[in-house]
């Protein structure tokens, strides 16, 4: 009798070891709800960070990233929203912000997955939105998602936009992309980021190879066919039942060094408020910018590490304030663009903003 039951027990044991979940339409934002996640894009930190194996029963550790800067997403009724009239079909809309400006992924999500149709962003940089729909769209997620699960899409996107200053003397610029998305479910187990450890989670790994086309209309010449490229692009997402949003993204080049771009963990509601309240001992204007950036701080009893980062990670700019209030950043040698500024405030993290430098 003993022995039937140690039998049983280690049977059970053996069945919790193995244990994998399973994400549904329940798991994923709903209208009205929202997600915020920390992002990591400091090559020298982040290079040295592996997705790892698949198979069963995988044990990840993700603590040395560090935050640059958050991304909230939320999800809204599509009523009202720009460009939503162009997809009929989608019942959702995420919003979140690119080259910090807010921008629109129009989906449709049901009992068998979460589907996406286009995107309306800042894709030229001027602080207006283009519309970009994909065609025939793609799914983000297939439902219910196991471990294994797997499927693959094709889709292309297109764009035209007025062309960069001094780009070939042209007036417009299009691009042509076609892209072929394969997603499997290839691992399951534990993950720990900075937030904490999530013991139940499915790993999404999705690989895209997209051939790029580009056009520029030169005046008198007509449309010019200026580069064609092929890129891979391998995202893994870890899941996690009903946070809404994966709890853990790496995006990784296969071809080129260094293979990991970012890495994005999901931050707890409550965690994020409390890193709220202590980013409002620092404020930051203007922005955008064009000649310098300001900085105050509440208590000039405090030492203050101030860095900026472009989007690829790399400090530009670093300065330490003690016992003072107000300093300012010179940005004469900051070319037009997206930045990210970083405050730590007596050694500890504090405020992380995206800055806009625009003349």
């Amino acid at each position: 009798m003993r022995k039937n039951l140690l039998f049983i027990s280690l049977m059970f044991l053996a069945f919790i070891v193995n244990a994998q979940i399973t994400i549904t339409e329940s798991d994923v934002l709903t209208i009205g709800e929202s997600n915020i996640s920390a992002v990591d894009t400091l090559p020298s930190r982040i290079s040295a960070i592996s997705p790892g194996s698949a198979g069963a029963n995988q044990t990840w550790t993700f603590t040395t990233v560090v935050q640059i800067y958050n991304d909230t997403v939320e999800a809204v009724n599509p009523t009202g929203i720009p460009y939503a009239s162009s997809y009929p079909n989608a019942n959702i809309v995420v919003n979140t912000r690119f080259n910090n400006f807010p921008s629109h992924y129009y989906l449709k999500k049901d009992a068998n997955d979460l589907f996406v149709y286009g995107i309306s962003a800042d894709v030229a940089n001027t602080q207006s939105l283009t519309n970009v729909p994909f065609t025939p769209g793609f799914s983000l997620i297939k439902f219910p998602s196991t471990y294994n699960s797997t499927f693959t899409d094709n889709y292309k996107s297109y764009l035209q936009m007025p062309a960069p200053p001094n780009q070939l003397n042209a007036d417009s610029i299009k691009r042509n992309a076609h892209t072929n998305r394969v997603s499997l479910v290839d691992t399951y187990g534990s993950l720990t980021t900075p937030t904490g450890t999530f013991p139940n989670t499915i790993r999404q790994k999705v690989t895209e190879i997209t051939i790029d086309t580009m056009w520029a209309k030169i005046p008198i010449v007509g449309w010019y066919q200026i580069s064609t490229s092929n890129d891979t692009i391998v995202t893994y997402s870890w899941w996690a039942q009903e946070i809404g949003m994966p709890v853990c993204e790496i995006e990784h080049y296969p071809h080129v060094t260094p293979t990991t771009n970012q890495v994005k963990w999901y931050i707890d509601p409550a965690s994020y408020i409390a890193q709220e309240n202590l980013s409002q001992s620092s404020f930051v204007y203007p922005n955008p910018a064009s000649d310098e950036i300001i900085v105050t701080m509440l208590d000039s009893n405090k030492e203050y590490v101030i860095s900026i980062f472009d989007m690829l990670g790399k400090e530009i700019k670093k300065k330490i304030i003690l016992n003072e209030n107000l300093v300012k950043l010179n940005t004469d040698n900051m070319p037009n663009g997206l930045y990210m500024l970083n405050i730590i405030e007596n050694g500890k993290p504090v405020k992380a903003e995206k800055i806009l430098i625009s003349r």
